[in-house]
């Protein structure tokens, strides 16, 4: 289900009668004042040309069209025609349009006048881009330059914002959020209502693309907002459309369904024809949420004869997409190859690059349906070499990630089909390594990308005004005052990511894939590798070891992860023994019972999917375990590419300082009594201020890690653990990096995940350390030791993985991270971690040293610490082992 282009027309029309008279007065007072001088009624209709609304200047338009024309004033009445033509989108047919406007645009008079040319490409450029994506780039170029020729700033800057939304269709998101974001900004200094209320929709609907939802959610009532304070500038149909797609796909149907009954209603009433298809595809996918296919299909039905008379190339080819999936559920493969090959011939026509992934997708099924499946194959293979070139202008790895999520079903559903037609597993294992972990797999084989220099004044600006911002968390008490400051944060976070774009160089630089031979001969005899893919509607295991590859079929994917979250939620509780024993147990028959392969080894490698991602997998092993031989270790890694990128890694210099440790940060101010507190809380909260617990066993678990790496070790205690005496030591020369701190995370925002360290009023620094500043730290540590709550929580990006702290610190150079699923208490980790520095100063690599520490624990103290043990889990190369000679001296860094 989709629906969502960056389409013409963002704001149009009257709203429906219940939505008030008075909202309408503006334009309503415009069209009942008759004047005969054709300059007030162009002067009129330009007024709200300027904030997009055409279809209400249209009227007007063509007044002044035919006034001027009997004045024989023939530039004014091509000015007026052209910019009716525009008003006429909706019930034009869009070659006609095409035609009228270069009758005008060969014309003596438009080659001479600039004005009038500038507005032809203007009004081409949009009709264009319903049907012929690159012919609109080469309109709004030439509308640019001509901008750029007269000085006309607005049309300069809209021009922009325009071919920014066109290289996101063409796939060039790195320009086009540099682009649209700056359209944005000029809109909003310059006072340009039109422009802004667009170029928030234009965002928005770009976010709703990469999945970005809530985001989405947010711009579109931004754009809506804005306009309710202008209702000159019409009903928002694309807003409210890109809402309710937004809405639908968050499951909030109701919503949506409200919406787009509302949006149709109008249509109808307007007779805005494109606006009626566009909102009866949504009418579908609403109804194809609800489980009504046939329904689904009559709102499709109603929409074709309307796309196919105006000829809306790519909403027709929305609608045989469409129309293509329903066939195929419904069993109607011939009808579906049909309206396939109509959809294919006019995705080709309008050039959407962005979009033509995810359609080669459907096409792939059709071919399968019909028992091509070498065809099939080739249209996944060339949609995920359109992946790989959309990746390379992705501007950043966060759009990346979301690039890959966005994109995610294909390299399922190729993995599915491989396995289905008993392809080598070799092909099975590139199909998922060609996506799953892809951003961070390139980072660690290739090396993170040059520094683009210091922070420009204005990022350094942003930067202070977000630590002031995030700091009154910590004190603020009234709601109110809570919410103002979160909005606050919000807008800044979006003036960040406005400026990143032009700054950066990352570029995506995969140059050579990891085939599944060489991947097997860097593992052990000794190591299996469990690397699970879900796809729609099942799980799949590929296990290899060394000498030997097999793929399993597990289960219905719904099944297996209700039984996964099931095992976690009890794990984490302090339900009774028997229940979590026997969640492990049934996850443990799904999960790993059915795995050939494993049997034996005495370390395993798991490469999670979705929901498996916080399952405590060696927890399961020991339901089932015996005394008779000895118990594997266990560790996750993001991909095989990852895994293999980790081991192979070489640094210029290694580690020559064992540990830098920090903990007993002073939380005075925001402690609450409890007998054995959790390292974890919420910051974000808008409703009241955070109470975080002092963390008594922080100051021991430190002090007795850097005993243990004696001499050498260095202590960050107290006041002396704030943000800024952590990036001051030299980082790159520790091997264990240790905090033990308050950690917590958001799922929905994770870039607000952090761990909090002491204020320090004296510094710019606000305390959060979190994911955008760690993956810019230059470490090259062995390990690094997450001692702090939910730290290997995030969000899902589909194949790329989960976007959390763990995450950020194997971008920023770490070989391994010991990282929690949940909450952990203060007292159960600080003995967990004591036990663990023991083994692993003792010679055992990390993964062991982890898995001994746990079994000491529950053999000392029982299933009572089960709950914080099972949370800590070793992700990235948990082979590696911490062996330093004599440490050199150190100036240490001065508060």
């Amino acid at each position: 289900m989709k629906f969502g282009y960056f389409h013409r027309n963002y704001a149009s029309s009257r709203l429906p009668v219940r939505f008030s008279f008075l909202y309408c007065l503006p334009v309503v007072l415009a069209l009942a004042q008759p004047s005969t001088d054709p300059n007030e009624l162009l002067a009129r209709a330009e007024q709200l040309a300027d904030v997009y609304n055409w279809y209400d200047a249209e009227p007007l338009y063509a007044q002044a069209e035919l006034a001027f024309r009997d004045s024989g004033d023939r530039r004014n009445t091509f000015f007026a025609q052209v910019s009716r033509l525009r008003g006429e989108m909706q019930i034009r047919a869009f070659p006609d349009l095409i035609q009228s406007i270069d009758s005008i645009l060969a014309s003596d008079i438009a080659k001479s006048d600039k004005r009038l040319r500038l507005r032809c490409l203007i009004v081409r450029g949009d009709v264009n881009l319903e049907m012929d994506t690159p012919a609109a780039k080469e309109d709004w170029e030439a509308a640019l330059a001509l901008a750029t020729d007269i000085g006309d700033p607005k049309w300069q800057s809209r021009a922009k914002g325009e071919l920014g939304m066109i290289a996101f269709m063409l796939g060039d998101t790195k320009a086009a959020f540099a682009k649209v974001s700056q359209a944005l900004f000029t809109a909003r200094i310059a006072g340009d209502i039109g422009a802004e209320i667009r170029y928030y929709s234009a965002i928005a609907t770009g976010l709703g693309l990469t999945a970005e939802y809530e985001q989405a959610i947010r711009y579109f009532d931004l754009a809506l907002n804005t306009a309710a304070k202008h209702p000159e500038t019409g009903f928002q149909y694309i807003s409210i459309w890109g809402k309710a797609n937004a809405l639908l796909r968050l499951g909030r149907i109701d919503e949506a369904e409200r919406l787009v009954r509302e949006a149709l209603a109008q249509a109808d009433a307007d007779d805005r024809r494109v606006k009626k298809v566009q909102l009866l595809v949504a009418a579908s996918d609403i109804a194809r949420a609800r489980l009504q296919p046939v329904k689904a299909i009559e709102y499709l039905e109603q929409a074709l004869p309307i796309a196919e008379h105006g000829e809306f190339k790519r909403l027709l080819a929305d609608i045989y997409f469409d129309l293509t999936e329903l066939d195929l559920q419904n069993g109607k493969i011939l009808a579906a190859g049909r309206y396939a090959d109509s959809a294919l011939r006019l995705a080709e026509e309008v050039g959407d690059r962005y979009s033509l992934p995810s359609q080669l997708l459907i096409l792939a099924k059709v071919k399968n349906a019909e028992g091509k499946r070498t065809t099939a194959l080739e249209y996944l293979d060339h949609a995920t070499d359109i992946v790989d070139s959309l990746l390379v202008n992705a501007g950043n790895p966060t759009r990346a990630a979301m690039l890959i999520d966005a994109m995610s079903s294909i390299y399922a559903y190729q993995f599915d089909l491989a396995v289905e037609n008993h392809m080598p597993a070799s092909y099975a294992f590139t199909v998922v390594e060609r996506a799953r972990g892809r951003v961070l797999s390139d980072v660690i084989t290739l090396g993170r990308p040059a520094d683009d220099g210091p922070p420009s004044p204005e990022r350094r600006r942003l930067e202070r005004e977000l630590s002031r911002l995030q700091r009154s968390l910590l004190a603020l008490n009234l709601r109110v005052e809570r919410e103002a400051a979160l909005e606050r944060i919000w807008q800044v976070e979006q003036e960040m990511a406005r400026i990143e774009a032009p700054f950066s160089h990352w570029v995506i630089r995969r140059e050579h894939s990891l085939s599944l031979a060489e991947f097997q001969r860097g593992l052990s005899p000794e190591e299996a590798v469990v690397e699970y893919v879900f796809t729609e509607d099942a799980l799949f295991a590929l296990t290899i070891s060394q000498n030997s590859t097999s793929i399993s079929r597990i289960g219905k994917r719904d099944e297996i992860e209700r039984v996964a979250r099931t095992c976690t939620e009890r794990l984490q509780t302090l339900t009774t023994y028997d229940d979590r024993a026997a969640a492990a147990m049934q996850a443990y028959r799904m999960l790993l019972a059915p795995l050939k392969g494993i049997g034996g080894k005495s370390g395993i490698i798991v490469i999670p999917d979705g929901v498996l991602n916080g399952v405590a997998f060696d927890i399961l092993e020991s339901s089932t375990h015996g005394s008779s031989s000895p118990k594997p270790t266990f560790s996750f890694a993001p991909s095989a590419t990852a895994l293999y990128g980790l081991r192979k890694a070489r640094t210029s210099s290694e580690p020559d300082l064992p540990l830098l440790a920090v903990g007993d940060v002073p939380y005075t101010l925001l402690a609450k009594t409890l007998p054995n507190p959790s390292r974890g809380g919420g910051i974000f909260d808008a409703l009241r201020r955070p109470e975080l617990a002092s963390l008594p066993g922080s100051r021991t678990e430190v002090e007795n890690a850097a005993h243990i790496f004696a001499p050498g070790s260095v202590e960050l205690l107290g006041n002396d653990a704030t943000e800024g005496r952590f990036k001051k030591e030299p980082l790159h020369r520790y091997a264990i990096i240790h905090l033990a701190v308050h950690g917590f995370a958001d799922p929905k925002e994770p870039q607000r995940a952090a761990l909090l360290l002491a204020p320090d009023p004296s510094s710019d620094e606000d305390g959060f350390l979190q994911p955008r500043e760690i993956s810019q730290l230059r470490i090259a540590a062995k390990l690094v030791v997450l001692s702090a709550c939910s730290t290997g929580v995030g969000r899902s990006f589909g194949e790329e993985g989960i976007a959390n702290l763990s995450r950020s610190f194997l971008l920023a150079g770490a070989s391994a991270v010991v990282t929690t699923l949940w909450a952990v208490s203060d007292t159960g980790s600080t003995t967990l971690m004591t036990e663990f520095y023991r083994n692993l100063h003792s010679g055992q690599s990390v993964a062991s040293a982890l898995e001994n520490a746990k079994e000491a624990m529950l053999s000392r103290f029982g299933p009572e610490m089960l709950p914080t043990i099972a949370a800590f889990q070793v992700i990235g190369n948990g082979n590696v082992t911490v062996r330093l000679t004599q440490a050199s001296p150190i100036q240490r860094a001065q508060p």
